[in-house]
């Protein structure tokens, strides 16, 4: 098995960078294809593993067979917005993963100054991943101390009452 791959070496190492770069890329859409075409049977096998995901698929369809596809313009904006919304946490995972893997990398290789970055960076995806999930709770911000927030509601109240005189003028 040893020799195979020393043969697969030596011959994508004789490659132009061009055709690596082409052979790599191939490899990469070919191993998603799969990895897709296997998640997509095994969710027809109801696994608990994949519940998650099967849930997210009936929602999905259910988003744009209803709201999105919504001969209504309000319902289709609104439907439009929970997909925007539900991508941007998506892509957020994406990043928080990559950057994840990407500090423990350079931690590995001893490259502080790149592990310093991604940690920052790191929190700071964290900090906008929180304001994509619903906080409307009241147990959201059980443990603020409530002075701090009746002062936020008020301003928050009093800004509110600003913009409802202003459109109400205009």
């Amino acid at each position: 098995m040893s020799r195979i791959w020393e043969m697969a070496e030596l011959w994508i190492g004789g490659l132009s960078p061009f055709y690596q770069s082409i052979l790599g890329a191939a490899v990469f859409a070919t191993c998603t294809w799969l990895i897709r075409f296997v998640l997509k049977k095994s969710k027809a096998t109801g696994s608990a593993f994949l519940k998650l995901h099967t849930e997210e698929d009936v929602k999905k369809h259910l988003l744009h067979k209803e709201y999105i596809c919504a001969k209504d313009y309000q319902v289709s904006v609104w439907g439009t917005t929970q997909a925007l919304l539900i991508s941007a946490k998506w892509a957020m995972h994406s990043v928080l993963f990559f950057l994840f893997f990407f500090a423990i990398d350079a931690m590995l290789d001893g490259d502080w100054l790149l592990l310093i970055g991604a940690w920052l960076t790191f929190n700071g995806l964290l900090e906008a991943h929180s304001w994509l999930k619903d906080s409307s709770a009241d147990s959201a911000i059980s443990h603020i101390p409530e002075d701090v927030v009746e002062r936020i509601r008020a301003e928050h109240d009093e800004k509110n009452s600003l913009l409802k005189r202003l459109s109400n003028d205009l």
